[in-house]
């Protein structure tokens, strides 16, 4: 199954000022009704235009005739903006559009989309690093922690966990256990855990979805880790989610 993309509105604002800050580009949010509800770096006139030039139907159709869900370029008033999903699991809740920009190579596009789903998944890495300098941990440690953080999706085990820190795969675990109180599986799940907490959030994907998309083999192994670490199952913390 492909990577899904979806930004939680609680990482959207930081998410865009950081795109902002590295690239110098206007970023915008907008919403199913062509609405700009967030915006940074943007001048008030490109905003109304985008607004005016309804440019969400815009992107909507350039999806539509392109069969892509990565990105489209827009044309308004003969000045070019970058268009893509806010989340390519649902549509409809709109679009992050970037612009106008000076006219560039046509393949420089996708490292900006690149860049700003790079600056997305970072967030959980940031806390992470948050976590680490919070407490004293040997070097391995922390780079053990800062990796899983981010490549919790992948099929990580103790055994490459520790050819990646090139050290011996008991020394590793032993002074993960020591510094943590954790071991490796549980470490990982339970970053897992918290990203699955995320993607729970958006009602359109499936448990079967998040399962995978955090770096779940199965369903019900995913569902049995998360009780076992919330003391609810997937859908009773979706439900919790969706009634709070």
């Amino acid at each position: 199954m492909g990577k899904f993309y979806c930004l939680a509105a609680s990482n959207l604002k930081e998410t865009l000022d950081k795109f902002y800050a590295c690239t110098n580009l206007p970023a915008y949010a907008v919403n199913y009704d062509g609405i700009v509800f967030y915006s940074k770096g943007a001048a008030q006139r490109h905003i109304h235009e985008l607004e005016m030039n309804k440019v969400i139907d815009l992107a909507y159709n350039q999806f539509a005739n392109s069969n892509t869900t990565s990105h489209v370029v827009i044309s308004i008033n003969k000045q070019e903006y970058v268009a893509c999903y806010i989340c390519q699991k649902d549509i409809k809740q709109g679009v992050l559009v970037f612009g106008p920009y000076n006219p560039r190579p046509f393949d420089c596009i996708p490292y900006l989309i690149t860049l700003l789903r790079n600056i997305q998944e970072d967030s959980l890495h940031k806390r992470m690093q948050i976590t680490c300098q919070a407490k004293t941990y040997s070097l391995h440690v922390q780079k053990a922690l800062s990796y899983l953080a981010r490549n919790y999706n992948k099929p990580l085990t103790l055994e490459s966990m520790a050819r990646h820190l090139k050290i011996n795969k008991c020394y590793f675990a032993a002074i993960l256990k020591e510094e943590t109180g954790e071991t490796f599986s549980n470490t990982l799940n339970k970053i897992r855990v918290e990203r699955s907490k995320e993607l729970l959030k958006q009602e359109n994907y499936s448990i079967l979805d998040v399962a995978l998309s955090v770096g779940f083999s199965n369903q019900n192994y995913f569902s049995t880790i998360f009780k076992r670490m919330t003391n609810m199952t997937p859908s009773e913390y979706r439900q919790k989610m969706e009634a709070s």
